[in-house]
């Protein structure tokens, strides 16, 4: 086994079509990761353009906005990397996972997963391409389903309602972390009008990009409270 965990034949290399949205723009299938920096993983992985659903709020693991609203969020040791009370005030330490039963808005009201896009040109202009790479991949690269090795893995596999649905980089926007961290939050997809989402119940809907902002973050979070007045 050693002599493939960082070859097109390692475990987390494997490509799963199911995974796989035809309107998605991925373009090395599977994808090799190669910045080697504190936290990240490299070597050869299979993409998904499916994300978990992670409440209102969660992209980089570190980031101080962090939410665990969602049915996925930040579990087990260190689900709160910093300690300092006054940051990640949405986490707490120890998490354990959601169950069925934490999800008090209902099955049928909780997005479980949904679609991320793979195209976006600007980001990869001003936020990979800038010298400080405040993108550390390209952003047909973010989204192997089989990271291993760091909390940096999170904005590979979750995405959130902070963001409307199908928000891209603007072409003026600042190269800094934090839009990387918003497009990176974002549910989209390569369909007309909207994106698919699995709800709690194992359904799977099409939601309309036009969904206003509250119905789409009260479909985020598991136990809020929020009802669900309109259509969607």
């Amino acid at each position: 086994p050693g002599t493939t965990l960082k070859t097109v034949n390692a475990p987390t290399a494997a490509v799963i079509p199911t995974y796989l949205c035809p309107s998605d723009m991925l373009e090395a299938l599977p994808t090799e990761l190669v910045y080697s920096g504190t936290g990240y993983a490299t070597g050869w992985h299979g993409m998904n353009s499916y994300v978990a659903s992670c409440g209102t709020y969660s992209t980089y693991f570190n980031d101080n906005a962090m939410q665990s609203n969602g049915v996925f969020y930040m579990t087990g040791p260190n689900s709160k990397p910093n300690i300092n009370p006054t940051q990640q005030l949405g986490l707490v330490e120890n998490a354990p996972a959601s169950e069925f039963q934490d999800v008090a808005d209902g099955l049928t009201n909780t997005f479980m997963f949904g679609e991320r896009f793979h195209f976006d040109p600007e980001f990869d202009r001003i936020l990979h391409n800038h010298p400080t790479k405040f993108s550390r991949y390209p952003i047909n690269q973010w989204g192997v389903w089989g990271w291993t090795g760091g909390g940096n893995g999170t904005t590979h596999t979750f995405a959130s309602t902070f963001v409307p649905m199908n928000y891209r980089t603007a072409a003026n926007a600042t190269a800094n972390y934090v839009n990387v961290n918003l497009r990176m939050s974002a549910f989209g997809s390569g369909h007309p009008g909207g994106a698919n989402f699995a709800l709690t119940d194992g359904s799977t809907r099409f939601i309309g990009d036009k969904i206003d902002m509250v119905t789409y973050q009260a479909l985020s979070t598991r136990d809020e409270g929020e009802p669900i007045s309109v259509e969607y």
